[in-house]
């Protein structure tokens, strides 16, 4: 299972990937340098467009909320 970063986080970990453009919080920057954009997500995964596909795994908080804990690559 991925961990999300923070864009900061990203930008440490990959100075050498340009994050131009994607400061928008719905962006997932993942600790093994792939980027999942808002528009990639169809609801139940992302789909990029290199073919890989990554889908969130999620924790439940109580009976109506849950958080995002990971990414597992499918």
């Amino acid at each position: 299972m991925l961990k999300e970063l923070t864009l900061t986080e990203f930008k440490e970990r990959f100075p050498q990937v340009s994050t131009y453009g994607l400061e928008d919080p719905l962006n997932v920057f993942l600790e093994n340098g792939e980027i999942l954009i808002e528009r990639e997500w169809n609801g139940e995964e992302y789909i990029l467009k290199n073919g890989k596909t990554y889908r969130p795994v999620y924790k439940p908080l109580d009976e109506d909320n849950y958080t995002i804990i990971g990414y597992i690559e499918d």
